[in-house]
């Protein structure tokens, strides 16, 4: 199911590839034109699939309609929190407890401009990435899990790749998009 602003957007059943051996990563692509131009801010990813109550919860708990006082902390079901709220250098600490850090790439800078405080700005280069590394806590094979994020887009005019884990056999193993196979500016989440 994909939700944007609480609203279901899509729903589809998928089948997901096996478990990846490469890193989780959150980017603009190295092809064009699926390159983000953007910030991207508190990025979750939990091993469960959410039921539509849990997502309403989360989303007001996000701040709507009244604005959040403070970050998200980790529950018992999140693998990777990402705040990105470092004031300076390459590293990203992930706060889940799992360790997942991250590391950013050139072109994926510090902006302040983010849900809380900082964010990572993407350039739209193909350097404007953030890895994390391959974890057994983020390889959920075909098993259910839910990935959310704070984005806040240049331009919905292109295909962009928000988060991307691929399988490294051809095809991709699960990703987040801003318009790649749907309408420019409408996110799609895609398991091939």
């Amino acid at each position: 199911k994909l939700y944007v602003n609480n609203v279901l957007e899509s729903s589809k059943p998928m089948t997901l590839n096996t478990p990846s051996a490469t890193p989780l990563t959150i980017w603009s692509f190295n092809a064009l034109p699926y390159r983000f131009a953007g910030s991207l801010d508190d990025i979750r990813v939990y091993n469960v699939s959410f039921t539509d109550n849990q997502v309403d919860s989360l989303y007001r708990l996000g701040g709507w309609p009244v604005p959040m006082l403070g970050e998200y902390a980790a529950g018992a079901n999140t693998v990777l929190l990402l705040h990105m709220n470092e004031a300076s250098g390459s590293n990203v600490s992930d706060v889940s407890g799992y360790l997942n850090n991250g590391t950013a790439l050139s072109g994926a800078t510090i902006t302040n401009q983010g849900r809380f405080g900082n964010a990572r700005l993407y350039d739209g280069t193909a350097n404007a990435q953030l890895q994390v590394p391959k974890s057994p806590s983020i390889l959920f094979g075909n098993g259910d899990f839910t990935a959310e994020l704070w984005v806040n887009t240049v331009s919905t005019a292109a295909t962009q790749r928000l988060l991307f884990h691929y399988s490294g056999l051809g095809t991709n193993q699960w990703t987040l998009n801003l318009g790649f196979g749907a309408p420019a500016g409408v996110l799609e989440f895609d398991g091939l």
